[in-house]
């Protein structure tokens, strides 16, 4: 749970909508609107001048109710104070275990949101490893050659966020 001043809601809003770093993406830039998912913004309308938003086919949504069927042991999560919180670095090892203590005070609230609208995550056939294709098959798909791709070294930037990464390389759907 995060709370925020109204104050700061803004800024942080359009980082979350618009960022892809936001926790309202998924997977590389997989964006969730409230009733779909779409995919990452890498196809531009220029008459709009927006990205295309492009649902994703057979998109399934994963809610915090769907995650609470498997077992977990809110006692093995905790609560952080603002003075003592850290942001992690990696993800955390009992991190069901965190989102049961959520559920658990959750119940508590009495306006709060069933579980099973709370989005999570997706499953999506194009997400599915064997289908992730690397740099070679990313250019065969763009129909230009391996070298003529940014240098991952010096313009990462200028390649759309992958979905994946593995042991060679990053990976998109």
């Amino acid at each position: 749970m995060v709370l925020v001043k109204d104050g700061s809601r803004g800024g942080l809003y359009h980082d979350w909508v618009y960022g892809h770093t936001g926790f309202l993406y998924r997977h590389g830039g997989y964006r969730w609107d409230g009733t779909a998912w779409h995919r990452p913004g890498v196809v531009f309308d220029s008459a709009y001048e927006r990205y295309d938003a492009r649902p994703v086919q057979d998109a399934l949504t994963v809610t915090a109710a769907d995650l609470l069927v498997h077992p977990a042991d809110p006692g093995k999560a905790s609560i952080a104070t603002i003075a003592g919180f850290t942001a992690p670095t990696t993800v955390l090892p009992n991190w069901r275990d965190h989102l049961a203590l959520w559920a658990e005070h959750r119940r508590r609230v009495p306006d709060a949101r069933p579980l099973h609208v709370c989005v999570v995550d997706l499953n999506a056939p194009e997400l599915e490893p064997g289908r992730l294709v690397d740099r070679a098959g990313l250019a065969k798909i763009a129909s230009v050659a391996e070298d003529d791709l940014p240098d991952p070294r010096f313009e990462d930037h200028k390649m759309p966020e992958p979905q994946a990464h593995g042991a060679g390389g990053p990976r998109w759907s």
